[in-house]
C-alpha cells in the first residue's frame, strides 16, 4: 500500500481477480487494487501503453446495464443460477461504485432499498417506527409484479425451503410465510454486524440465512424476545447436552429439522452472523465458545452452533404441509392486497399458547435447515 504522505499512482497498482465485476465494498480495497472491465495481467497493461482507458476504483463512469431492477452486488460475475435471481436483479458490466465509496456503512443494494422505504412491505415504514412486533402474512401470487417487496420476501423464503429438499421427499407445500419485523431485534442485529465487520473484517460479517425448528409453542415467543443461549435464564437443549456446544443449531437438510418438531408445520427463517467459524473435528458434548471464534460448525459441516442471541434475527415463518396433489393459488379478489398483519407486543403469546410456562423459551432442538449463500461466508 502506498504510505500516506504520497499519492498513489494507479498504473502501478495490481490488478483485481475479480476486475469490474468486483463484489467488494471496502473503500480501502478499491484504493489498493485496479478493477479494469475485464481483468488483465501486467503483460496487457503495458502493451496498451499509457493511452489505455482502463477505470480504476474510483472512476466515475463505471458502466450499469440501464434497467428498472436493481443491481445484483456481483454484476456480470454473479455466480448464480436460479432463474429466478435474474427476473428480479439487473447483472450490469460493472457494480454501481458509489457505494465503494460510502463510509463504513453496510451497501448492499437491499438494505439501501429498506432504509429508503423503496423495499417495504405495506405497512412495515410504521412497524420499523413502533416497538411492537408485527407479523405479515405472505402467500404465493400468480402475477409477477415486478418491484413487488411482498412476492420477493415470499420467494425468498420459498426458495430456501425448497432448495436443498431430495428429490424423493420433495412432497410438500408452503402455505403461507409471515414476514416478522421486530424493531428491537433488527437494530441489535445490524449492532452485531457492524461490530462483527470491524473486530473480523467485511469478509466475516455477512450473514447466513438459515431456518430453526422448535415447537409452535416457541415460535412467537423467539419472534418478540430472541433467541436464549448460554448465559440467559431458561436455556437448554431439549435433545441433548449440545453435541458441538452449548448454542443454537442450525442443519443444512429440512428433513433433518423436521424429524424433530414433533408433528409441527412450522419452520423460523432467520439471519444469522457466523464470523469466525470453529470446525469440530469430534463431539465436544455442552463445551463453551472456542476461543477466538464466533460459532461452530460439525465435522460435516451440516450444523452451525451460534452462541450470540444478537448474532441471529428471526425474519420469516415458514408453513408447509405434505403436497397432497398439484398445487393450486389460493383465490383472490382483483385490488384486494394480500399482505395482511398481525401485531404482538414482546412478551405475548399466540392465542392458543397462554398457559406456556415461560421456561420452555427456546427448547434449542438440533434442527434447522441452513443454506450458505456465497456471499455470506462462512470460513
Amino acid at each position: 500500500m502506498a504510505s500516506p504522505g504520497k499519492k498513489t499512482n494507479a498504473t502501478t497498482l495490481p490488478t483485481c481477480q475479480y476486475g469490474a465485476g468486483c463484489y467488494r465494498k471496502n473503500p480501502e480495497h478499491f484504493k489498493e487494487f485496479l478493477h479494469p472491465p475485464k481483468a488483465s495481467t501486467s503483460t496487457d497493461k503495458t502493451s496498451k501503453g499509457a493511452d489505455s482507458k482502463t477505470p480504476d476504483a474510483n472512476s466515475k463512469t463505471s458502466t450499469v446495464d440501464d434497467t428498472s431492477l436493481p443491481p445484483c452486488k456481483y454484476g456480470a460475475s454473479c455466480y448464480r443460477k436460479n432463474l429466478l435471481h435474474f427476473a428480479e436483479f439487473s447483472h450490469p458490466t460493472a457494480v454501481v461504485r458509489k457505494a465503494s465509496q460510502d463510509s463504513g456503512s453496510d451497501t448492499d443494494p437491499t438494505d439501501k432499498k429498506v432504509s429508503s422505504g423503496q423495499f417495504l412491505v405495506d405497512g412495515e415504514k410504521e412497524a420499523l417506527e413502533g416497538k411492537d412486533t408485527v407479523y405479515f402474512t405472505l402467500t404465493a401470487e400468480r402475477n409477477h409484479k415486478e418491484g413487488s417487496a411482498e412476492q420477493t420476501h415470499f420467494r425468498l423464503a420459498e426458495s430456501q425451503f425448497y432448495r436443498l429438499l431430495s428429490g424423493t421427499n420433495n412432497n410438500y407445500t408452503i402455505k403461507k410465510v409471515e414476514y416478522v419485523v421486530n424493531p428491537d431485534l433488527i437494530a441489535k442485529f445490524k449492532q452485531s454486524k457492524e461490530d462483527l465487520k470491524k473486530e473480523r473484517g467485511e469478509e466475516l460479517s455477512y450473514p447466513v440465512l438459515a431456518f430453526h425448528g422448535t415447537e409452535v409453542k416457541n415460535i412467537s415467543k423467539i419472534c418478540n424476545t430472541g433467541f436464549r443461549v448460554p448465559g440467559r435464564a431458561g436455556f437448554k437443549h431439549a435433545t441433548d447436552t449440545g453435541w458441538y456446544g452449548k448454542g443454537v443449531y442450525f442443519s443444512e437438510y429440512p428433513e433433518y429439522s423436521m424429524h424433530y418438531i414433533r408433528g409441527a408445520e412450522k419452520l423460523l427463517l432467520c439471519q444469522v452472523l457466523p464470523g469466525k467459524v470453529f470446525h469440530c473435528k469430534k463431539l465436544i458434548h455442552g463445551a463453551a465458545l472456542s476461543k477466538g471464534h464466533d460459532s461452530h460448525i460439525s465435522p460435516d459441516k451440516k450444523e452451525l452452533v451460534i452462541f450470540n442471541s444478537h448474532h441471529i434475527l428471526p425474519c420469516y415463518v415458514v408453513h408447509y404441509k405434505l403436497s397432497s396433489g398439484e398445487f393450486i393459488y389460493a383465490k383472490t379478489t382483483p385490488g384486494v392486497r394480500k399482505t395482511t398483519k398481525k401485531t404482538r407486543k414482546a412478551g405475548d403469546d399466540d392465542d392458543d399458547d397462554d398457559n406456556d410456562d415461560e421456561e420452555d423459551n427456546n427448547d434449542v432442538d438440533e434442527m434447522s435447515l441452513m443454506y450458505l449463500y456465497s456471499y455470506f461466508n462462512v470460513n
